[in-house]
């Protein structure tokens, strides 16, 4: 009769993933690599993420955002004292995961301590870092299906492997939206995200390794929570809208179309859609605003309701 070896604990610590492929740690890698690394599906990443178990990274060369923090004094204090370290640190030699900078403002002399006024600003952020997704409406699951998902509302961010979602970064569009403008033309896109855009880091990679064959934490096991500053989503009827200005702005618009003019302007909201839809069809017939589409009778006739 042959007994096991049993294989002691110090030898198990040494066999990690980076130890069984053979290569030094890699800090971040693309999904692609990941799957290599840790012999699993792409898909699989993707749910993970998409279920809170581990983060995934979008990398930035210089793009634009704002800060952004929870509407407390304590987090206002977190953001204070996490510029002032990202801030004083950037005269170091080491490279961060999460880099930022004040965009260049003529006449300001941004520094690690003028703290108190540095939300007002903007900043380019470089490396990896996270989107702060609501699991109500994943990023993760959307490119599980269609491997791709354009960004045209603001997106939240957090630097990479780091625990405060209290400090966050947000990429705001070029021309602000919102819902209403968006049934009449569409919202302009951000960017567009597939899974070749997404890194994963050291850290990450570690985590779903250490729990091979074992239950990760996430959102659906009560294993983490969902992060701050992501909210439930509302109900429409708690919107409320200012209608007859929205009405009068349509009507303007209208009066200087010269196909249509004040006279269509003037005419009852029904009429006035009538007149509308019989426009864009003649323009989409020659190719023209074919991005455009009019709301249906019961959304465009509350606009004019006073």
């Amino acid at each position: 009769m042959t007994t096991r070896k049993k294989v002691s604990s110090s030898i198990q610590e040494e066999i990690n993933i980076w130890k069984k492929n053979n290569i030094p740690a890699l800090e971040y890698c693309d999904l692609h690599r990941a799957t290599e690394l840790l012999n699993c599906k792409l898909n699989d990443l993707l749910h993970w993420a998409e279920i809170g178990a581990i983060e995934l990274c979008l990398k930035f060369t210089g793009f634009e955002v704002c800060l952004t923090y929870e509407d407390d004094i304590k987090h206002l204090n977190d953001l204070k004292e996490w510029l002032r370290y990202r801030l004083s640190n950037n005269k170091t030699d080491k490279i961060k995961l999460s880099g930022i900078i004040p965009c260049h403002i003529p006449g300001s002399n941004v520094n690690s301590d003028d703290c108190d006024e540095m939300f007002a600003y903007m900043y380019h952020i470089f490396g990896l870092w996270t989107p702060i997704i609501p699991p109500y409406n994943n990023l993760y699951s959307s490119l599980q299906f269609n491997r791709e998902k354009q960004i045209t509302s603001n997106l939240l961010l957090k630097p990479a492997d780091e625990d405060s979602t209290s400090i966050r970064a947000m990429v705001l569009p070029t021309e602000m939206q919102n819902e209403i403008f968006d049934s009449i033309h569409p919202a302009k896109k951000l960017f567009s995200i597939t899974p070749s855009d997404l890194f994963i880091t050291k850290n990450q990679i570690e985590k779903i390794y250490n729990h091979d064959g074992k239950p990760i934490p996430n959102y659906i096991n009560g294993g983490i929570d969902i992060p701050l500053g992501i909210e439930m989503p509302i109900k429409p009827e708690n919107i409320n809208l200012n209608t007859n200005m929205l009405g009068q702005l349509i009507d303007m618009l209208i009066s200087s179309v010269p196909e249509l003019g004040p006279d269509v302007a003037k005419t009852n909201p029904n009429r006035k859609r009538g007149f509308l839809v019989a426009y864009l069809n003649d323009q989409q017939n020659i190719k023209k605003l074919v991005d455009y589409k009019i709301p249906n009778y019961d959304t465009f006739v509350k606009y004019f309701k006073k």
